[in-house]
């Protein structure tokens, strides 16, 4: 098992291709970024490049298609994927219910009441790792 997210870095590229970089707001440029990290927190897979903002199961669905990046092969190593909501709940790809408490600081003050929180918590907990490793990164 493995944790998979997606963020956004800053992107420095010629005057000439800062539109398709282009984010929101001020007009800065961005890529997106796919990561897979183990529970060591180390990256096993990085995928950069997508211009501008798009959706994290857009880049997932481009970089899986994507037979030159040799994503599939993963599947050897990692059986899941713990994924935000923002993915879908799909084989090999393990995302928390939606609807229902899943953030760590949701669980502070009141611990889970029934088996969806009581997963979404575990989930969180485990998932927290690429988050983390990102923050390191």
């Amino acid at each position: 098992m493995a944790a998979l997210d997606g963020t956004l870095v800053d992107a420095v590229v010629p005057v000439d291709q800062q539109t398709r970089y282009r984010g929101r707001g001020k007009g800065e440029c961005y890529q997106n970024e796919i990561g897979i990290c183990d529970f060591d927190m180390i990256f096993t897979f990085v995928w950069a490049g997508w211009e501008g903002i798009a959706h994290d199961s857009k880049v997932l669905k481009e970089v899986a298609f994507d037979l030159t990046l040799n994503f599939h092969s993963l599947h050897q190593v990692y059986k899941y994927y713990l994924c935000d909501a923002s993915y879908t709940n799909t084989r090999g790809f393990m995302a928390p219910y939606r609807n229902t408490r899943y953030w760590l600081a949701d669980f502070r003050r009141n611990r889970a009441l029934n088996k969806e929180e009581r997963f979404n918590h575990a989930h969180a907990q485990l998932r927290n790792i690429i988050e983390r490793a990102y923050g390191v990164f």
